[in-house]
């Protein structure tokens, strides 16, 4: 009856104000839904949801403890002290680690390689937190498509004067280890010559380590492609110089206790082994490193949104909890910092703070305490236990 009473030009008015209604109602609904999305990944390492964390959920309660983790340990960022959260949770929860089957890392300066881990004959595992250098395929083929992808990243030249004497850079293409990086940055491109295939940490160590190649280090469109599509890659990038800020995204996306979270700072330089730069050689390393400034430079920005986003008093008063529970098992744990400690690699001359215990200090003291090689050796032990594995002469199975 109420159509026959109208003209047809209302009835087809009516129907288009009823259509666009539930069109803007269905959009939303759908960006609900996205926002709440996780990033999933196809086997070519491609997005197919982006990440949105502008929802944080207001308690962890109300979050999905997420159990398939990618974490690029990031050379001298502070990556070994986030591995030993990672190495804690995976152990609490019975979960399977991307195992290297001898050591600490996988081939050292090459691309993830499912052949260069241990096979325990898994579809697919829940945490890959070793050295590597990223590849989003070949990460995709061993992680579940719903992983959670991150790293972190530090200013571009505390980390390359960090990984020029760590590595001893200067070595290796004949110069001496005192003043070698000074006299490295006056001929940058002379002495890079000399290591263009093998020049892991010579140019663009960060990127480096994210898979950019050797022949793309000195094509800048290049680079920012490669940073727009790691944009898209990875769900959160992590800060050194703002590390306690970052652990509380990373719980949050994770769905961790603020237990979790707690750390103690792991392989690190003594002060002694640290170098001072100075401002004409820092404006060197930025110069020579221009792609690393442009990647942190990129995630810096994004950082600070997502902190935005998160609530920056919210942020705050979270921190203050996270460094009142470090200090705690700190006063709890540890006796002193020493930096002789066998167990502790550290290249010829250059001195790493360790830490020692107090007598009769609890498993969660001593797990926090435990560092990289000790602890892999631990997880593998226990991964290759549970699957009834044994290892060759080589390492693999």
């Amino acid at each position: 009856m109420f159509f026959k009473k109208h003209s047809i030009g209302f009835r087809l008015l009516l129907l288009v104000t009823i259509s666009l209604c539930l069109f803007v109602l269905y959009n939303q609904m759908s960006q609900r839904l996205i926002t709440n999305q996780k990033t999933h990944k196809d086997e070519d390492g491609n997005v197919r949801f982006q990440f949105n964390n502008k929802n944080w959920p207001k308690e962890t309660e109300e979050c999905t403890p997420q159990r398939n983790i990618a974490f690029l340990k990031m050379h001298k960022c502070g990556s070994s002290t986030v591995q030993n959260i990672l190495f804690r949770y995976g152990d609490q929860h019975n979960l399977d680690f991307v195992m290297p089957p001898i050591d600490n890392l996988f081939m050292k300066g090459a691309f993830f390689d499912k052949d260069h881990m241990i096979d325990f004959s898994l579809k697919k595992y829940n945490i890959l937190c070793h050295h590597t250098r990223f590849s989003a395929a070949a990460f995709a083929e061993v992680l579940p498509s719903d992983a959670v992808y991150i790293t972190v990243l530090r200013d571009p030249v505390e980390m390359f004067e960090s990984g020029f004497t760590y590595h001893k850079l200067a070595t290796r293409v004949g110069l001496p280890e005192d003043g070698g990086l000074e006299m490295f940055l006056r001929m940058p491109r002379f002495y890079y010559k000399q290591v263009y295939h093998s020049g892991a940490f010579f140019k663009n160590p960060m990127l480096f380590d994210l898979g950019l190649k050797s022949i793309e280090q000195f094509y800048p469109k290049l680079i920012k492609k490669k940073i727009s599509k790691l944009e898209k890659q990875f769900d959160l990038v992590m800060l050194t110089e703002y590390f306690d800020e970052s652990l509380i995204l990373l719980r949050h996306l994770l769905c961790l206790e603020i237990d979790d979270i707690v750390y103690f700072i792991l392989n690190a330089r003594s002060e002694s082994s640290v170098k001072t730069i100075s401002p004409d050689f820092a404006k060197k390393i930025r110069e020579w490193n221009a792609g690393d400034v442009e990647l942190y430079s990129v995630f810096n920005q994004t950082f600070w949104r997502r902190v935005e986003e998160f609530g920056m008093e919210r942020m705050k008063a979270e921190v203050k909890e996270l460094r009142e529970r470090n200090q705690y098992f700190i006063d709890q744990c540890i006796d002193k910092l020493i930096d002789d400690d066998s167990q502790v690699w550290h290249p010829p001359g250059i001195k790493i703070n360790s830490i020692q215990l107090k007598d009769g200090a609890s498993r969660k003291c001593r797990q926090m305490a435990l560092s990289e090689i000790p602890y892999t050796e631990k997880l593998r032990y226990i991964q290759l236990k549970k699957y009834n594995i044994t290892l060759s002469g080589n390492g693999l199975t």
